[in-house]
């Protein structure tokens, strides 16, 4: 089905997938609402100009990433060893 352009008015191709087409999919991706993700991190930078136009700067940066993905282990039970990170790290606190 052609669709006119709105530049120029030329024919541009348009295709539409059909009902029974777009039904057949099996294998569609989605975001799992189980899957927890935490992140923490802290940065600390500091810039200062001393006598005589010397300039003096430096930072540091540390970050903790603590996930959960226990819920991909229903399908595969290999994955249930390290699946709560926050069971991985005595200190994690969330």
């Amino acid at each position: 089905m052609p669709v006119a352009s709105p530049i120029d008015g030329s024919s541009i191709p348009f295709y539409n997938v059909s009902a029974a087409k777009a039904n057949a999919v099996q294998n569609v991706d989605s975001t799992d609402p189980n899957l927890l993700r935490w992140y923490n991190g802290l940065e600390l930078n500091f810039n200062t100009w001393l006598p005589r136009g010397v300039r003096l700067s430096g930072g540091t940066s540390t970050e903790r990433i603590i996930a959960n993905s226990c819920s991909a282990a229903t399908s595969d039970p290999n994955l249930l060893l390290y699946c709560d990170g926050s069971k991985n790290n005595a200190s994690a606190s969330m």
